[in-house]
């Protein structure tokens, strides 16, 4: 029960609630459709957010 509480605690934003990704029946779309939709993303930057550093910069200098 504690958890379908901390669930549905994590739904409700700004005063509202957002529907269920798990429930949703209409307008989903499905991963391989979706991921066309997604924006572009390369190493490098995923680098530079985890730790503040370009790895490509890292292995070219050593």
């Amino acid at each position: 029960m504690r958890l379908l509480r901390e669930y549905s605690a994590k739904l409700r934003v700004d005063g509202g609630v957002l529907p269920d990704p798990m429930m949703l029946k209409s307008g989903w779309m499905g991963e391989n459709a979706g991921m066309n939709l997604w924006p572009s993303i390369y190493i490098t930057d995923i680098s530079a957010y985890i730790d503040g550093t370009s790895l490509v910069l890292l292995l070219i200098n050593s």
